[in-house]
């Protein structure tokens, strides 16, 4: 197989998502194999519980892959974990000529991006809409797909998801990972192509000022002696409520599921884009649930059980009464995003 064929799949499918655009991936080659290995400090630490975050960028970096190999010719077999889930050897992809049809979403892989603006709550999807998302999920197989467009259901999965807020802004910890990750200017994410570019947070221009100063932990303690988590956390979950869906996509509870997930949610993500929707995903809530269940030695009593009530709320009006939520995410009509992130170039090991 031609190298230079190889570089353009996988450098396509570095358009995958990840946690914070942390990008926890590398390749090696050999022949027509390609090695996928996670690299598992590049993502947030007390949030990608058991790699699990990254293994949803893994999934949906296979998934981007499958996509970009059949518009060249060539199908793919998959072997995940090849040493064994401990390992960092993620997947080995072997491809193959094929008579592949090119799939649709392929001219949609470098144009999906994250919008975090208000969207409009009163402008629904069509049912030939929501029947493609089931489609992008049975494509994948191995997991489901849930709705919640009821205006007062929103209203209260918006308010759950701000626990993330709440408790991000009153924990140190996760205060510094996230203002550590913080990418400030413009030029600054053109160098990086990586971390959390500020403007894709879609905030007014004297927020983003006020952002400079609370990335100081004295004050954010300090405001948040005023109130300043709640007042931030009514805003996002104001936000969150204003859009035509909710989607939760319900996965078994093993590494090989939320490899699974992540390939549905890229899926999913490629359509929405394919109609012109806006798509966020909000998936604090979830991972935030399940560490506590592991380890509470960061979060404060009244953390634990806001997290906790939190999702269980979300999965009871998801009717998720089974399985494990491993994404969540709104979408709907809104203007494009302001900006979007860059990508590094693929780390290729030919050998």
């Amino acid at each position: 197989m031609d190298p230079e064929i190889i570089r353009d799949i996988l450098t396509d499918g570095t358009y995958a998502i990840s946690g914070d655009n942390s990008q926890p991936w590398r390749f090696d080659v050999r022949g027509s194999d390609v090695t996928i290995f996670n690299i598992p400090d590049r993502d947030n630490p007390i949030l990608n519980i058991r790699q699990r975050g990254s293994y949803v960028a893994h999934g949906s970096l296979i998934e981007t892959i499958i996509i970009a190999a059949n518009k060249r010719g060539y199908a793919v077999d998959i072997r995940l974990f090849p040493r064994g889930e401990s390992s960092n050897e993620i997947a080995v992809l072997s491809f193959s000529s094929a008579n592949t049809a090119p799939d649709p979403l392929y001219e949609y892989i470098r144009t999906r991006a994250s919008n975090r603006r208000p969207y409009d709550a009163k402008k629904l999807l069509t049912e030939e809409q929501k029947r493609e998302f089931q489609a992008a999920v049975q494509k994948v197989g191995g997991g489901t797909l849930s709705f919640v467009e009821d205006s007062a259901q929103k209203k209260t999965v918006g308010a759950a998801m701000s626990a993330t807020e709440k408790t991000a802004l009153t924990t140190k910890e996760l205060h510094h990972l996230f203002f550590k990750d913080m990418v400030w200017t413009e030029a600054e994410e053109r160098e990086k192509k990586s971390g959390l570019y500020i403007r894709t947070l879609e905030l007014p221009p004297p927020v983003r000022l006020l952002f400079r100063a609370i990335q100081h932990w004295p004050v954010m303690k300090f405001l948040n002696a005023l109130g300043f988590y709640k007042l931030a956390a009514a805003g996002n979950a104001e936000t969150y409520a204003s859009c035509a869906l909710f989607g939760a996509i319900v996965v078994g509870n093993n590494d090989r599921d939320f490899i699974t997930a992540g390939r549905i949610t890229q899926r999913v993500w490629l359509t929405a884009t394919r109609y012109g929707l806006a798509f966020q995903v909000v998936t604090g809530v979830p991972f935030l649930y399940t560490k506590i269940q592991i380890d509470k030695t960061l979060f404060k009593p009244w953390q634990c059980a806001l997290i906790t009530q939190a999702y269980l709320v979300i999965k009871e009006t998801f009717g998720a009464t089974t399985g494990t939520i491993a994404m969540l995410f709104r979408t709907g009509y809104a203007p494009g995003p302001s900006a979007r992130s860059s990508r590094m170039p693929a780390v290729i090991n030919f050998k």
